[in-house]
C-alpha cells in the first residue's frame, strides 16, 4: 500500500488557476500531508519556470488535465501531458495515471483521447476519490463513508462546471490596491523605497483612514495620498520594498502600520499581485487590526512604565538586528580587499529595511517624541544630554542612506555612522533597562485570593 500520492494539475493559465487550486484542495481534503497537489500556476514565470514544472512532473504519480473547452490554446498543457507520459512509473513505484476532466467526452483533444477521460459527474469523480482514499494501492483513508466521498465529488463537479457562485462578499479588514506600470525606471524607484507619484491607490472598508484621510473619498493618486501623512517616509519605503520583493520572486515582509491620531495598529501584508496585458500590475495589501496589550497613546497611571517597556523593546531590537548582525557584516566587508558588489548591495538592502523598521517601530510605539522619552527616563542631566544627542540619530540614518548610493566606496562612512548609532543605542539601552528595573522592583505584589 502506498503511503502518499503526488498529483499535478494541468490547466489553462491563468484563466483556470483558481479552479485548479480549488479542485486540488478538495482532492487532498482527507489525507493530511499524504496527498500533495501542485500546478504550474504556483510557480513564477522566469528563467527556471519550465524547469520547476518538469521537476514536479517527474515526481508526480498522477496528472489531472482540466479540459475546460476546445477554443483555447492548449499547447503547454499538451506538453505537460506528453512529458508526464514519457515515464510510465512514478518515483514511488506505482503506475502513473493521466486523468482528464471534461464536460463532454468530445471536448478532449484527440492527442489525449487514449487516456482516462472522466466526463465530469458525481459518479465519475466519486470513483476517482475512491482510488485515492479507499482502494489499493493508495487507500489513504479507508474509513471514509461513501456519502462523504459523494458529497465531496459533488463539490468538485460544481467547481469544474463553474456553478459555484459567490452571492455576496463581506470585507472584514481594510485593504488597499496599488496599480503601477512596471518598467526599469519603476523598478529603480521601488528598489530605493519610493512609489511612483502618479500610481493610483484604491481600497475597501474605510481604507483611507490608514493614511489619515477622510473615508469614502474614492481612489487617490499616490502623490496626493502621501501628502501630509506624518509617517510617509518610513511606510512608503516599506510598501515599496514589499512590492519590489514580490517582483523579484522573494517573500515580502509585512510591517505594522499606525494610523494617525489613533490607538489602532494594523499589520500590512502584501497578499497577491496581478499582471495585466502590457506592463500593468496591481498589488493587493491587507491591513489586519492588531490587538494591543498596552495603551498606544500612553494615558493613565502606567505611562512611564509603558514608555520604558517600548524603549527597552526598541533598543533591544536595534542591538540584535542592526548592531550584532548588520554592523558586523559592514565591518567584515569594509575590511575585505575588493568586496563583491553583489554582497554589498544585499547588505545595503537589508540595512535600509532594518533602519526603516526601527523608524516604523518608534512610530508604532509612540516613542518618536523626545519629550515623552525624557519624561519617562527622568529629568537628570545625563538623560537630557542623551535625549539631545538622539536628535542626531535621524541625521545619521539619512547619512547612511546617502552613503549607500556610493556603493562599495560608501562602506567607511556607513561603518562610522553605524558605530555612532550603536553607541547611542548602547547608552539608551543601559539607562532604560536600569530605570525599568527600578519600577519593576517597586511594583506592588498581587493581592492573594483570600485577602
Amino acid at each position: 500500500m502506498a503511503d502518499s500520492l503526488r498529483i499535478f494539475i494541468s490547466h489553462k493559465m491563468p484563466t483556470d488557476t483558481p479552479m485548479a487550486e480549488a479542485i486540488g484542495s478538495k482532492l487532498a481534503l482527507y489525507a493530511g500531508n499524504q496527498v500533495s497537489v501542485t500546478h504550474a500556476g504556483r510557480f513564477r514565470y522566469g528563467d527556471k519556470w519550465r524547469e520547476r514544472i518538469e521537476e514536479e512532473l517527474n515526481k508526480a504519480d498522477w496528472l489531472i488535465f482540466l479540459a475546460t473547452g476546445q477554443n483555447e490554446d492548449w499547447g503547454f498543457c499538451l506538453y505537460e501531458c506528453g512529458y508526464f507520459s514519457t515515464n510510465p512509473t512514478s518515483p514511488s513505484g506505482n503506475q502513473r495515471l493521466l486523468k482528464t476532466f471534461c464536460r463532454k467526452g468530445d471536448q478532449v483533444q484527440s492527442a489525449l483521447q487514449a487516456f482516462n477521460a472522466i466526463e465530469i459527474s458525481v459518479e465519475g469523480v466519486t470513483k476517482l476519490l475512491k482510488e485515492i482514499y479507499t482502494e489499493e494501492p493508495y487507500q489513504l483513508n479507508p474509513r471514509l463513508s461513501p456519502e462523504l466521498l459523494s458529497q465531496t465529488a459533488g463539490e468538485i463537479v460544481t467547481i469544474f462546471e463553474g456553478g459555484e457562485r459567490v452571492e455576496r462578499n463581506f470585507d472584514v479588514a481594510p485593504s488597499i490596491s496599488i496599480e503601477l506600470a512596471v518598467t526599469d525606471a519603476t523598478r529603480d524607484q521601488l528598489r530605493n523605497g519610493m512609489l511612483p507619484p502618479d500610481c493610483p491607490v484604491s481600497g475597501l472598508k474605510d481604507w483611507q483612514k490608514l493614511f489619515g484621510k477622510s473615508i469614502d473619498t474614492g481612489a487617490w493618486l499616490w502623490r496626493d495620498l502621501r501628502k501630509d501623512w506624518p509617517f510617509v517616509e518610513a511606510y512608503e519605503y516599506l510598501l515599496a520594498k514589499m512590492i519590489f520583493d514580490a517582483l523579484e520572486g522573494r517573500d515580502p515582509t509585512g510591517a505594522i502600520f499606525r494610523t494617525p491620531d489613533s490607538r489602532d495598529l494594523f499589520r500590512m501584508t502584501l497578499r497577491r499581485f496581478e499582471k495585466f496585458s502590457g506592463n500593468k500590475h496591481r498589488f493587493h495589501f491587507t491591513a489586519g487590526l492588531v490587538d494591543l496589550p498596552f495603551d498606544l497613546l500612553q494615558t493613565g497611571s502606567t505611562v512611564e512604565e509603558t514608555v520604558l517597556y517600548h524603549l527597552v523593546n526598541l533598543t533591544w531590537y536595534f542591538r540584535r538586528r542592526v548592531v550584532d548582525k548588520l554592523y558586523r557584516r559592514v565591518l567584515e566587508l569594509k575590511g575585505t580587499r575588493n568586496p563583491p558588489e553583489a554582497s554589498v548591495n544585499q547588505l545595503y538592502d537589508e540595512l535600509g529595511r532594518e533602519l526603516m523598521l526601527v523608524v516604523a517601530q518608534s512610530i508604532m510605539r509612540n516613542i518618536d517624541n523626545a519629550r515623552i522619552v525624557e519624561k519617562a527616563l527622568g529629568a537628570k542631566p545625563e538623560v537630557r544630554q542623551l535625549v539631545e544627542q538622539a536628535d542626531s540619530f535621524e541625521q545619521l540614518r539619512r547619512a547612511i542612506f546617502e552613503a549607500m548610493t556610493h556603493g562599495v566606496n560608501g562602506l567607511p562612512r556607513i561603518a562610522q555612522d553605524l558605530y555612532n548609532m550603536a553607541m547611542q543605542n548602547y547608552e539608551f539601552y543601559n539607562i532604560t533597562a536600569s530605570r525599568y528595573s527600578e519600577i519593576a522592583k517597586n511594583l506592588p505584589r498581587p493581592e492573594p485570593p483570600d485577602a
